[in-house]
């Protein structure tokens, strides 16, 4: 009878910490140990904070949970930054993106279709990585503490996780479409070389639209970090401001337009190899 009692104990305790948690969760804390073990390892960066798992939370919520997953220091340049870690399984999304490219192929599109085919496409495979309360809390955070967004996206027909690291300024929005993330691609889940972290905020070829501030090329997102947080409490992408992001100028620029004409002209010269 002891026995039959050790076991139900047993039972009851693996219930309590694994059939309590929610699926997505579980997913998640995979894919955290993950970034741990195999994208920032502890040979290469030493671990300074790491949030509460849900298990703790729920019994007993930790106040430094609202900060990012992770904070690293690497050793040998001496950066520190936050990691915060989203996982995706897009296998929906990506079958639905497929099935209507298919259904297109199939006949001659005309122009208009063309166009509607590309809506389509960006509405089916925009994801919300943050709520939006979390994406200003991490932007705030930024100011003061770089914050690299770590985003894992499971596709099931390949059975595998492509992992992505970008800074949390580069994203627009709270939410971005999957196909924007090609440039940010981690190759074959090895380890996230710290001279690409660094390499993320060196160039400071370009200039915010509102205030002019020296920052990286960013036509997706002209605004400094400073800037970019006054922008979100009205995401008016055609809302005027005062500068170039190329040249510098003074010039009636906005989020969706951030070049003068001068500069659209050379940048598009360069694009198409005029």
């Amino acid at each position: 009878m002891n026995e039959f009692n050790e076991i139900l104990e047993f039972l009851r305790k693996v219930t309590r910490t694994k059939l309590n948690v929610p699926k997505s969760f579980l997913n998640g804390e995979e894919f955290e140990d993950f970034t741990r073990e195999v994208l920032f390892p502890k040979d290469v960066y030493d671990l300074l904070h790491k949030t509460h798992n849900y298990k703790q939370n729920s019994e007993d919520f930790v106040e430094d949970s609202l900060l990012p997953d992770y904070k690293f220091r690497n050793r040998d340049l001496n950066i520190e930054f936050y990691v915060e870690c989203k996982y995706r399984d897009i296998t929906k999304i990506q079958n639905k993106i497929d099935e209507l490219i298919q259904i297109h192929e199939s006949k001659k599109r005309t122009n208009e279709e063309e166009i509607l085919l590309e809506k389509n496409i960006k509405k089916i495979g925009t994801i919300e990585l943050l709520s939006q309360t979390q994406y200003n809390r991490l932007l705030e955070l930024n100011t003061k503490q770089r914050v690299l967004v770590c985003i894992g996206l499971y596709f099931q027909n390949t059975k595998n996780i492509y992992p992505y690291v970008l800074p949390i300024e580069h994203l627009t929005t709270n939410a971005l479409h999957i196909y924007d993330l090609e440039d940010y691609l981690v190759p074959n889940n090895y380890t996230v070389i710290p001279d690409r972290i660094v390499d993320f905020y060196i160039d400071k070829s370009s200039h915010c639209v509102s205030c002019k501030k020296s920052m990286e090329n960013r036509p997706h997102q002209p605004l400094c970090r400073e800037c970019h947080i006054n922008w979100q409490k009205t995401r008016i992408f055609k809302s005027e401001m005062n500068y170039c992001h190329s040249c510098g100028k003074e010039h009636k620029s906005s989020v969706a337009r951030p070049d003068c004409l001068n500069c659209f002209k050379k940048n598009m010269n360069v694009v198409f190899d005029i």
